[in-house]
């Protein structure tokens, strides 16, 4: 199904997308890819990545797997930093490390991920555990999650196009994930569908109000040969920020499930155990109502501390986008034109003179 809605996506991108071809053989387009910086780039994330999902699960932190995975992670960044450097076309400019907006905005994306993406991820699995509902209905149920998203991604586009400012949207936008992550905390076996509704919309909201213009704020600050660059640089450490925020929160919710449910269950056999912590439903028929309170108790407390953590990360990424410096944005678009010169930035049609 979700190949069949791609086609027409594809067929609207080779129809109406006209993008002027770069310049040069395609020998000579090749050779200029930074094929180490991605390289070293991709095993430095998949490391670190690997860390944290397997850290305090799979394995022990102290055990050897996670501190060579964290160590090898370390070097591969120093090889990339190193990479960069001399790189033709470097996967990620060096320039961009001096630049305030671009380096405060990919962080704030990065912390913006892990409510962004673990809300997608988690929240359904309360609504399935704990409210016992359906696979299909528990991801209908993060639909407040989702309009909230869109509806103010989508009010907050313009009004930047009207008054020409981002922080202060962004600001709103990460206080409201930090609140709305905060919220869903206090999601237990009894909370009434209008607190579910309600804290789900908040955190939607926050994301959508942060996820667009946090990618303008880092475009408004680089010239203009660079905004593809930064676009994708803007998706990715948001996306790596969500990636590593699902595999933090997965060890959070198993270790305080885990210990959860060896102090309240403690003539539960391994077996069963680890029936619940995998979340088989088929594990939970059956039990006496007493126990299967418990279970439910137990989940919703390593849900709430996994709803916690985005909180506090939400706060550090509120922290983050406080360096951003306002870039003006210029309302009317009619000079884009005008500027012929890659290096001297954006078009005043997007962006002041800075």
């Amino acid at each position: 199904m979700s190949a069949l809605l791609c086609v027409p996506t594809l067929i609207s991108i080779v129809v109406f997308l006209k993008l002027k071809s770069p310049q040069g053989s395609m020998k000579e387009k090749l050779a200029r890819l930074d094929y180490l910086g991605v390289l070293s780039l991709t095993a430095c994330i998949v490391c670190i990545l690997l860390a944290v999902s397997w850290g305090g699960t799979t394995y022990p932190w102290n055990s050897a797997p996670i501190i060579a995975l964290f160590v090898v992670g370390g070097v591969l960044i120093i090889v990339t930093a190193i990479e960069i450097k001399w790189a033709v076309a470097p996967v990620v400019p060096p320039h961009f490390f001096k630049m305030r907006n671009p380096l405060a905005a990919f962080s704030t994306n990065f912390f913006c991920g892990f409510a962004l993406y673990g809300a997608m991820y988690y929240v359904p699995l309360y609504f399935q555990f704990i409210k016992n509902e359906s696979a299909t209905t528990s991801g209908l149920e993060t639909l407040p999650f989702v309009l909230g998203l869109a509806v103010a991604s989508l009010i907050v586009g313009q009004l930047v196009t009207l008054l020409g400012i981002y922080r202060p949207f962004i600001w709103a936008g990460m206080a409201m994930c930090c609140i709305g992550s905060a919220l869903l905390s206090l999601f237990d076996v009894n909370t009434s569908r209008g607190e579910q509704i309600g804290f789900l919309l908040i955190l939607g909201i926050g994301c959508g109000f942060s996820m667009a213009n946090l990618a303008l704020a880092a475009q408004a600050a680089v010239p203009l040969k660079d905004l593809a660059t930064v676009t994708t640089l803007a998706a990715i450490w948001r996306t790596v920020g969500g990636t590593i925020g699902i595999a933090i929160s997965g060890t959070i919710f198993s270790n305080k499930l885990s210990s959860t449910l060896a102090q309240t269950l403690p003539n539960v056999t391994p077996d069963e155990l680890s029936s619940i912590l995998s979340g088989s439903t088929a594990a939970l028929q059956g039990l006496p109502a007493s126990q299967l309170y418990d279970i439910k108790h137990a989940y919703a407390q390593g849900l709430d501390l996994v709803y916690l953590s985005w909180g506090g990360l939400s706060g550090a990424g509120f922290l983050t986008s406080l360096f951003l410096v306002h870039k003006k944005l210029a309302k009317r678009p009619k000079v884009a034109k005008k500027v012929e010169d890659p290096e001297k930035g954006m078009p005043e049609s997007e962006t002041a003179q800075r």
